[in-house]
């Protein structure tokens, strides 16, 4: 509304804190910035083939023994076979559909 604009967003945070949930809303730049998420160690990194390094905001969720691996989503029909076999496509089954063009011709 436009009553949220006339004043800034730590006043409002002021004002409504402990009457209901509040937080601000960060863009990501200013979220990969703060300092809170780095001392909560939940910032992370991985490396992209295309773009370098790449840091994104890790697991808000810290539990003993599990580490968290951060990697790039695979490249566009990267998984095929692993998407199909999950799907119970058999090897002979996805090269049959493979050699008839149902993935293209690329």
């Amino acid at each position: 509304s436009d009553e949220f604009r006339r004043r800034p967003t730590a006043d409002w945070i002021r004002l409504l804190r402990g009457r209901v949930p509040v937080a601000p809303v960060r863009s990501m730049e200013a979220a990969l910035d703060a300092t809170e998420l780095a001392h909560r160690a939940m910032l992370a990194a991985y490396h992209h083939p295309i773009l370098g390094e790449v840091k994104t905001i890790g697991l808000p969720i810290k539990m003993d023994g599990f580490t968290p691996v951060y990697r790039p989503a695979p490249s566009l029909d990267g998984d095929r076979e692993v998407v199909l076999a999950a799907a119970g496509y058999g090897a002979v089954e996805i090269d049959d559909l493979r050699n008839r063009g149902a993935f293209g011709h690329g």
